[in-house]
């Protein structure tokens, strides 16, 4: 068991020795007397709830150990620091371990079916600390500390409150956030403060709180209502806002050891004791989305909120004034002022003098993550399409791998058993794809991780805009309190700054070397022209794969496509695309595999001429795409046709009886099912006995592969319909905009549409209007 205590905390501890130090000498607010109270006066609660096994990720209990060290380095006793993690003493799993990252080319079966199975397993093994019985992390258990530290704690003591958690909002109140405990218990901000409640006034309460909406934690800096008894004194440093989500919550998260606030806050106290300016370090230097505050930061915001709404005026509003009386009184505010400039320098966003000048920046920030999303969506849609096509053409042409991994094999496949197959396949399906395939495989994948990346960069800058917001806001704030605030407004905030402005014992000791400083973030103008590189080209249509038989019977390349729409004023439309054109592949090269047109105009230089051969109807043409940017939103397609409208010529292929005309002169019902649609089952006897009665044509319209019709017919022995079209294209499924089968749709004689129904009941019927079924059910 050992060597598995070491797999949990050494992960931790190397990224502190590997992690940066603060850039530069940190800076602070204007506070109370930062003397350090002695050791003996320390207790110190740690919490990780953890949720459930699942959930209850490894670099949480590492923060436990790696806070715990620096604590018992600066001479508070280890008896006076408890610990409630998971299930505590349990010695059953309780613990999710970071997976073990999967091949460098895993890459290649994102987005198939073997991919789960042939994926790093999860494992999960039981939390220990050496030489620390765990507490469980219960509500029940976090009530008798409390019952028992009213008498320990005496006035004069401090109470350290650690935090590592998940955190979530306790619906319906978005203030009444929660720490979630084991089996996945919550312990509210409400809950928490009647728990402080009951220590002797004279304790002093600060926490340092990393999780998601931690910052709801700030409001017991000033609960109860006036009258109420003396309360314990409250104030904390909070990982996130109240409505924000902090780092380290999701899955994505939990294998990074190196980042976030818990291991900031960690680091920043091992070069200075003093946690006001561990905060100023943790703002500049931790490189994730969190966007750090004290108690005292958000108190000042109510206020400004507050004098906002007594004035009538926006907040926004008023903290530019009171920052442009600050910055006019600039010598006073030198200090805050380099910490908004040290921030705003280490994320690439300059430096910001008012909220509106942040406020145009964070619109920049938020502009630019929504391109790369858009190019992130579209990259990694088209790499999973080319690997899903890609290995299902390696499969058919490896039977001992499709005996494997095809898909009748992984019904019964274990994952244990399959794990060992992924590096054998990966090498076998690498060597497998070559040429022009695995070029723009290479491509696409390059592409998508470059996209990850500045998106990831975008996400840290969003964050460092909240942390220069809750600073300007606070400087705003401390000015409104020199502008004449209310004597009981100071008061609570001094009161507030006193229990901040906490140092421990004892002197700094960092934990392993010191790192080198953190490279500042690109400018965020090197990543708007990067996004523009990286945005995909855009040809303007949807289309569809050419039936097997059909790319047979007309000896087209196996990658052809049929164009099933055209969007207005894109490139394929200005270069003439019509809906029903065949997409060969630019001329003398062929496209080879499926949907290829969708990668070869994505990675075709926008600008650039890109010729098309196509074949339209029996003539083979060329076109010259003139390709642009994915836009940010796609123009509106056509509206699905409707009663009233008149069908188009659909090129739909005869199945069964011949090939319809819906020109002729004659009524039509347009009669769309699916092999695998009950209800379109159970309307067959209506159907043939409209057709029977009425005399007008039913055409049975379906979009599936001519294998899956001859196979459903070989079964089917009970009447149908004669007519039966295929819509190899989905050109009249998309025309109708059909999500419903079956759907009846009654044409006259000159194609106008006269009514439509989608779905079928026995008890309503076809729709249609006039018509009843003497056979219908009463």
């Amino acid at each position: 068991m050992a060597s598995m205590r070491a797999l949990v905390v050494l992960p931790l501890l190397a990224a502190l020795a590997g992690s940066c130090a603060p850039s530069a000498p940190p800076v602070t607010a204007p506070a109370a007397s930062s003397r350090a109270p002695d050791a003996s006066r320390f207790h110190v609660l740690m919490i990780n709830g953890g949720g459930a096994p699942t959930i209850n990720y490894q670099p949480y209990l590492a923060h436990l150990q790696a806070m715990r060290d620096t604590l018992l380095a600066a001479g508070i006793a280890p008896e006076r620091i408890e610990v409630f993690s998971g299930d505590g003493a349990d010695p059953a799993p309780d613990l999710a371990l970071p997976e073990a990252p999967p091949e460098s080319d895993f890459w290649r079966i994102r987005g198939t079916r073997p991919e789960r199975l042939l994926a790093p397993p999860a494992v999960q093994i039981n939390s220990e600390l050496p030489g620390v019985r765990l507490r469980t992390a219960s509500k029940v258990e976090l009530s008798a500390w409390f019952e028992q530290a009213k008498a320990r704690l005496a006035p004069g003591d401090v109470l350290l409150l650690y935090v590592t958690d998940h955190g979530v909002l306790d619906s319906p109140d978005p203030q009444n956030a929660a720490i979630l405990l084991w089996k996945r218990e919550r312990l509210t901000v409400r809950e928490l403060g009647a728990l402080l409640d009951g220590l002797d006034p004279g304790v002093r309460v600060v926490s340092l709180m990393s999780q998601c909406n931690a910052g709801a934690f700030a409001e017991l800096a000033t609960r109860g209502a006036a009258g109420d008894p003396p309360r314990a004194p409250f104030c904390g440093y909070f990982s996130s806002p109240a409505d924000r989500l902090a780092y380290g919550c999701s899955s994505e998260d939990k294998g990074r050891h190196g980042a976030g606030h818990a291991l900031s806050v960690i680091r920043a106290l091992g070069t200075t004791h003093r946690l006001d300016e561990v905060h100023a370090a943790v703002l500049v230097d931790d490189d994730t989305y969190d966007a750090p505050l004290r108690s005292s930061d958000a108190y000042l915001d109510g206020l400004l909120r507050t004098a906002a709404g007594e004035r009538g005026v926006k907040v926004e509003v008023l903290v530019d004034e009171l920052l442009g009386e600050a910055w006019r009184d600039d010598p006073a505010w030198q200090t805050e002022r380099a910490l908004v400039d040290r921030t705003g320098a280490a994320f690439g966003l300059g430096a910001p003098g008012s909220h509106a000048d942040l406020e145009a920046r964070r619109h920049e920030v938020a502009e630019l993550d929504r391109d790369l999303q858009g190019s992130i969506r579209a990259w990694r849609g088209t790499l999973v399409e080319a690997n899903v096509d890609t290995l299902r053409a390696f499969l058919a042409a490896t039977p001992s791998w499709a005996e494997r991994v095809g898909d009748a094999a992984l019904k019964g496949l274990d994952p244990k058993a399959a794990r060992p197959l992924a590096a054998p396949l990966l090498a076998d399906l690498s060597a497998f794809t070559r040429g022009e395939r695995s070029a723009r495989l290479e491509l696409l994948h390059d592409h998508l991780e470059a996209a990850a990346s500045a998106a990831r960069r975008t996400e840290v800058r969003m964050g460092a805009g909240a942390r220069m917001r809750t600073l300007l806001t606070t400087i705003a704030g401390r000015a409104l309190l020199a502008r004449g605030a209310s004597p009981s407004a100071r008061a609570a905030y001094e009161a507030i700054r006193a229990c901040e402005d906490l140092t421990l014992p004892g002197a700094p000791v960092p934990l392993g070397a010191a790192p080198p400083a953190r490279v500042p973030l690109p400018a965020l103008a090197d990543d708007q022209r990067l996004d523009r590189a990286l945005r995909p080209s855009w040809a303007g249509i949807t289309f569809a794969e050419v039936p097997a038989d059909l790319r047979k019977q007309r000896r087209l390349p196996d990658g052809a496509s049929a164009v099933t729409a055209v969007y207005p004023e894109s490139p394929a439309s200005a270069a003439g695309l019509e809906i029903g054109d065949l997409v060969l592949g630019p001329p003398g090269k062929p496209f080879s595999f499926l949907n290829e047109v969708r990668s070869w105009s994505m990675l075709a230089r926008a600008g650039a001429p890109a010729p098309l051969a196509l074949l339209r109807g029996n003539d083979r043409v060329e076109v010259e795409l003139a390709l642009r940017p994915l836009p940010r939103e796609l123009p509106p397609l056509p509206p699905a046709l409707t009663v009233g409208g008149t069908v188009p010529a659909f090129d739909l292929r005869a199945y069964h009886g011949p090939k319809p005309n819906l020109a002729d002169g004659k009524p039509h019902l347009l009669f769309f099912w699916a092999t695998w649609c009950v209800p379109c089952k159970t309307a067959l006897p209506e159907v043939l006995a409209f057709e029977r009665e009425r005399k007008v044509q039913v055409v049975a319209v379906t979009d599936e592969e001519t294998e899956v019709i001859d196979a459903f017919f070989k079964k089917w022995k009970t009447p149908f319909p004669r007519g039966v079209v295929l819509d190899d294209y989905q050109r009249a499924f998309k025309a109708f905009g059909l999500t419903v089968r079956p759907t009846f749709v009654l044409v006259n004689g000159d194609g106008r549409i006269l009514s439509r129904t989608n779905g079928y009941v026995a008890e309503k019927g076809l729709g249609i209007e006039g018509w009843t079924w003497r056979g219908r059910r009463r």
